[in-house]
């Protein structure tokens, strides 16, 4: 018979001095845990274990050290902008601080935020696009033998933050014209995946928009040069004044995977303050964005494995094929993860 308890922890006292409307300086997380068969004592860690001590007693907590790592860059983040967007520092603040997690180290549950600006949350999207990217590779080298993938960079002029919205859908219009030029089509491409990226120059205060795009060709197709896109580019984007596209070939490692499983921004682009000022525009310019497009083959491989949206993504690990889904529940306590108890 299933035991539900309800354990109320952790009224924590705030080591920073940070005032939130709901909770001022204290937050109070209630936490249900089911008692279903636990494992042997022996092998259980100790409630109140961090996930240091936890990861001595043989336990995979590498996601959940790396989820502490991201979760620190992410206070210091809702920080910043609190003066200027108190309800999305607010999200951040609060996300991922309650984090179930197996006995293999994947996470079966968190009450992440899903912000596309929340380090943790960028973290968890990389990790997961990483891993169907990998398998979409797979599964189209296995459907259409003999067939070529090329990483096709495509860029704009910077822009200030207050041009970054109507930037963002110039690219897009631009990018509709490209894709459905006719010397475009005679390839003979059987899909794509093209991802948005957003970088920030922090000597001049611009920001550097561009695409990330994985062409799909088939066994024999011709491949164009460098000028041949460049200039489809530039007729696309109606602006002569581009100077640059980068073209390449992809193998397929998990290395040039990396490449397009980046997600819209980079934490590392805000460091120091001086871009806290620009943040709600930036904000609202990528809020109705769509960042992440496959099509043809890329979205048939998508729809056969199961991928979701990654912005309706849930971020958690998919446990459901692991048999044991029996996971420690964590409690962040603004310090650390604390091991507060088993479901």
């Amino acid at each position: 018979m299933m035991l539900l308890l309800i354990v109320c922890v952790l009224c924590v006292s705030l080591t920073v001095p940070l005032t939130l409307p709901l909770f001022g300086s204290l937050c109070c997380l209630i936490i249900k845990i089911s008692f279903l068969s636990r494992p042997p004592k022996k092998n259980r860690p100790p409630v109140g274990s961090s996930a240091a001590e936890v990861d001595i007693m043989l336990y995979d907590t590498s996601s959940l050290l790396k989820c502490q790592v991201k979760k620190y860059s992410g206070l210091n983040f809702a920080r910043k902008i609190r003066p200027v967007a108190p309800h999305v520092s607010s999200k951040i603040w609060y996300c991922g601080t309650s984090i179930g997690l197996t006995y293999d180290g994947l996470i079966a549950s968190a009450n992440f935020c899903r912000n596309r600006f929340c380090p943790t949350c960028q973290w968890r999207r990389s990790v997961k696009l990483f891993r169907q990217n990998y398998e979409c590779f797979e599964w189209i080298k296995a459907k259409y033998p003999g067939c070529r993938f090329i990483f096709l960079t495509l860029t704009v002029r910077n822009v200030p933050i207050g041009s970054l919205a109507s930037r963002l859908a110039d690219m897009s219009a631009a990018w509709n014209r490209f894709s459905q030029r006719r010397d475009f089509k005679r390839l003979g491409l059987l899909g794509w995946l093209r991802v948005l990226e957003v970088t920030r120059n922090a000597h001049t205060c611009t920001y550097h928009p561009h695409f990330h795009v994985v062409l799909v060709l088939p066994a024999g197709c011709w491949l164009p040069d460098h000028d041949w896109w460049l200039r489809c580019w530039q007729l696309a984007a109606r602006d002569d004044s581009i100077l640059f596209v980068n073209l390449r070939a992809l193998d397929g490692s998990k290395s040039s995977i990396e490449e397009v499983s980046k997600y819209v921004v980079k934490d590392s682009d805000f460091a120091g303050s001086a871009w806290v000022s620009e943040f709600p525009q930036l904000y609202t310019a990528l809020a109705h964005v769509r960042c992440f497009s496959p099509a043809g083959c890329w979205r048939d491989a998508r729809r056969v494995l199961g991928f979701v949206d990654p912005d309706k993504d849930s971020l958690t690990d998919d446990v459901s094929t692991g048999g044991k889904i029996k996971d420690f529940v964590y409690l962040y306590n603004f310090k650390m993860f604390a091991c507060v108890g088993f479901h």
